[in-house]
Order: C-alpha cells, then structure tokens, then sequence
C-alpha cells in the first residue's frame, strides 16, 4: 500500500507543482490594475511581469519544500522516484 501510494504521489506531484505555478503566475498578472494606479502604464507592464516571476519562485519553492516533505514521510521514494 505504501508503495503504491509512493508511485502515485511521485507520478502527479510534478502536475500539481506546475498547475500551481501557472495559476500563481496568473495571479500575479493580474496584479496588472493594482500597479498601474501607483506608477507609470509603461514600467506597470514590467513591475508586473517582476511580480508574477516572483510569486511563482516563492510558490515553486513552497511546493518543493512541501514535496520534499510528504516523500520524506511517504517513504520509499528511492526506489520510485528518479529523487
């Protein structure tokens, strides 16, 4: 059983870390109409695209950590995963 739920756990946790980053990518695009009240239109583009890279470098490294974790408790993950 712990096995199986190993081999599962290293098959879609990959998939949930970039769903994850594409939305927190998303989000912080959408960041667009905040800077745009508080600087120019022009840098607000650039102060943007810097926000969503941002927040998906703290999300991508949450989720690591996080994934590091749960294959530290699940166990096994040498023999299943390329880890």
């Amino acid at each position: 059983m712990k096995n199986r739920l190993s081999r599962y756990y290293c098959q879609y946790s990959g998939i949930v870390i970039g769903f994850g980053l594409v939305f927190t990518f998303l989000f912080g695009v959408r960041s667009y109409s905040v800077w745009q009240q508080w600087v120019p239109s022009g840098s607000a583009l650039l102060v943007t695209l810097f926000t969503a890279t941002l927040f998906s470098y703290v999300t991508y490294r949450l989720l690591s950590a996080l994934n590091l974790r749960l294959f530290r408790r699940i166990g096994g993950m040498t023999s299943s995963c390329s880890r």
